[in-house]
């Protein structure tokens, strides 16, 4: 029997609902490989679940870790996933926060600025890591200067909205300023 190539497999399964590729990640290594981008590239649509920004901080590196390391957020420590995920979404909404919210609901660590260091960290990650993040809206304070210059720096983003900031404007526009010398 003639194998069927990655780019044909890839087509098809792109063509299926969300719900039967969940099934596709089982049958094996291959179809795996494939079916993870493409369900990570519509991931913002599950944003709202606990358990997917749980995955999502897994992904944070040392330096985004030290952002909340203030707020005494107790950070899960399962092993790296196998993936890297946050390659692959495309938009990111409010889920966002929901998300955060529930997660740190679940694990009683909801404390002042909990969820806006934690979505500063995610998005640090989203830019540093996301190859085709084509949207992003930012609901709420964006407290680390780096994310607003990793935002400024960002190619890929063709929609930024923000929304419910209370950064300094003439400090965006100084940093706008400095990134596009």
């Amino acid at each position: 029997m003639n194998k069927l190539p990655n780019e044909c497999l890839f087509e098809i399964l792109n063509n299926l609902e969300t719900g039967p590729l969940f099934s596709c990640l089982l049958v094996n290594r291959l179809w795996c490989r494939i079916v993870v981008p493409i369900l990570w590239t519509t991931a913002d649509d599950y944003l709202h679940d606990e358990r997917l920004i749980r995955t999502c901080l897994l992904l944070l590196n040392a330096e985004e870790r030290q952002l909340l390391s203030p707020f005494e957020i107790a950070l899960p420590n399962d092993l790296t996933p196998l993936f890297e995920y946050a390659v692959y979404i495309t938009y990111i909404t409010d889920n966002l926060n929901i998300g955060i919210t529930y997660w740190l609901r679940t694990v009683n660590n909801f404390t002042p600025g909990s969820r806006d260091a934690i979505r500063c960290s995610l998005i640090a990650m989203f830019l540093r890591t996301s190859k085709d993040l084509k949207y992003l809206k930012v609901n709420g304070a964006i407290i680390q200067e780096q994310t607003m210059q990793d935002l400024c720096n960002n190619k890929t983003i063709i929609t930024l909205e923000l929304c419910n900031n209370s950064f300094n404007y003439e400090e965006l526009k100084e940093i706008i300023a400095k990134t596009a010398l």
